[in-house]
């Protein structure tokens, strides 16, 4: 919607990225900011990349890149689990979730950590 109001001369090459869920209701809305993401997503310029959930393998691997600086070279299977349940496999809830892992380590049990209620399960579709 702005880009458009710029004359041809003042145009020039720009990348904006930007990130939104789609089921996210501040989208339909009627701020200037969702008039702006309409404009976007209706643009022939507009290249959308969608984020699929990571596989159970692909989970492992992003937890254990959070956790190397743990000495972290393996992962109790039961760990990856948790996460996997508690994330449905979005990369930055797993990286949020393997985050708070990496702080809860020196606990017994750190599984718990991710069983807890303060952690929100999301079901995404």
């Amino acid at each position: 919607a702005h880009a458009q109001t710029l004359s041809p001369e003042r145009r020039g090459d720009m990348l904006i990225v930007a990130t939104y869920r789609p089921m996210d209701s501040a989208v339909a809305g009627e701020s200037a900011f969702c008039e702006v993401i309409r404009a976007l997503l209706e643009s022939e310029h507009t290249v959308g990349v969608e984020q699929t959930p990571l596989a159970r393998r692909e989970t492992e691997e992003l937890i254990l890149s959070v956790l190397k600086t743990t000495g972290a070279r393996s992962i109790d299977p039961r760990i990856t689990d948790a996460v996997v349940n508690k994330t449905s496999g979005r990369p930055l809830f797993v990286a949020e979730i393997s985050r708070l892992l990496r702080s809860s380590l020196d606990s017994e049990d750190p599984i718990a950590a991710l069983e807890g209620d303060c952690l929100v399960p999301v079901a995404f579709e």
